[in-house]
């Protein structure tokens, strides 16, 4: 969905609901953005410093930080759920978090 215009985003939403099956459930996996400012920064720091240690430059960190910006409009976690809620699944799981991302289980 972080790179899914947000005009189309609840509609794609609701088609991906539309086409499950009752009983089904939707496994997603998104970058997200933390609730306020203050926790964003930390948790970049955080992420630099991790990709730092995996051997990128600044540089290299920065030109992918630019990149990504113009392409991605990801949510907060809470947008999220509040997002597949609206569009008709029921039970919304958090079956992994990692720094940025998380991993939801949508069920019909």
């Amino acid at each position: 969905m972080q790179f899914i215009r947000p005009a189309d985003k609840l509609a794609l939403l609701k088609r991906i609901h539309d086409g499950t099956v009752e009983g089904g459930a939707l496994i997603i996996a998104e970058k997200t953005l933390a609730e306020t400012g203050r926790q964003q920064d930390a948790l970049n720091s955080s992420y630099y410093d991790f990709k730092r240690l995996k051997g990128f430059s600044p540089e290299q960190i920065l030109d992918k930080e630019r990149s990504l910006r113009r392409l991605m409009t990801p949510w907060t976690e809470a947008e999220l759920r509040m997002a597949l809620r609206q569009v008709g699944f029921r039970e919304i799981s958090l079956f992994w978090s990692r720094l940025f991302f998380v991993g939801l289980l949508a069920s019909k």
